[in-house]
């Protein structure tokens, strides 16, 4: 749940089974786009497992290591890179303006996800904005940036360092 600009409370914690009832049972739309992730974890839950193996068919795109079926944006963060999700869902006003996620580039630590939430306005132009979700001391955050400073991970990471580790906006 939102609690100010950027910054999310903990909205559940638990098994996969009781994070994919959280995330079904969401009736205000927090969670929007998020409806994938959530059909992944109902099969991981039957599986006994938590995240499914995952691997990298090219750059910036994923699929399911047993199917070969592609991954959406939120798949890969959770199942993946191991991004929380609460997490994943911090960008919800973007999420509910139907912006569209797409990863641009990640460390090969895979401590750092470089994402684009674009849309297209009336008039056909495309808009959005930028989001690094960063593993740092332990915990993941999601950090939105500032154009200028979203090109790539080094640029967004020293920019936020420098801000004291403040989304943009």
């Amino acid at each position: 749940m939102p609690y100010g600009r950027n910054h999310w409370s903990q909205a559940g914690t638990g098994s996969p089974a009781q994070l994919i009832k959280l995330v079904a049972g969401d009736a205000k739309g927090s969670f929007h786009g998020l409806g994938a992730l959530d059909k992944s974890l109902r099969y991981a839950a039957k599986t006994g497992l938590e995240r499914l193996p995952v691997v990298q068919r090219k750059p910036c795109e994923f699929v399911y290591a047993q199917t070969g079926k592609p991954c959406s944006v939120q798949e890969t963060l959770y199942h993946c890179f191991g991004v929380p999700i609460h997490v994943i869902a911090q960008p919800s006003g973007w999420y509910s303006c139907h912006r569209t996620p797409r990863i641009v580039d990640f460390s090969e630590d895979r401590k750092r996800v470089l994402v684009r939430f674009t849309a297209m306005s009336w008039s056909g132009e495309s808009f959005g904005g930028t989001c690094l979700y960063l593993r740092r001391e332990e915990r993941w955050g999601a950090y939105t940036l500032k154009p200028n400073q979203s090109q790539e991970i080094a640029t967004a990471e020293a920019w936020l360092a420098k801000r004291n580790w403040t989304s943009w906006r």
